[in-house]
């Protein structure tokens, strides 16, 4: 699955890639896909606002990643 924007509630898993409209320097080191072994949901929090303006709103994606035991 190709993925071009991380929405919150979406679970990622499998195989991940670069979207094949990406510019070399996108994917410059990055060529290969990437194998998820697991499930990572993904949910954006807002953490600021900067003067309460439009696009003020600052907001974070922290993924927790489990090693296997």
């Amino acid at each position: 699955m190709i993925v071009t924007r991380v929405v919150s509630g979406t679970t990622l898993s499998g195989e991940r890639a670069r979207s094949v409209q990406a510019g070399a320097g996108t994917t410059k080191g990055r060529e290969q896909p990437i194998t998820l072994t697991g499930h990572y949901r993904m949910t954006w929090r807002g953490f600021s606002t900067l003067d309460h303006a439009v696009g003020g709103r600052m907001r974070l994606l922290a993924v927790k990643i489990v090693p296997d035991a």
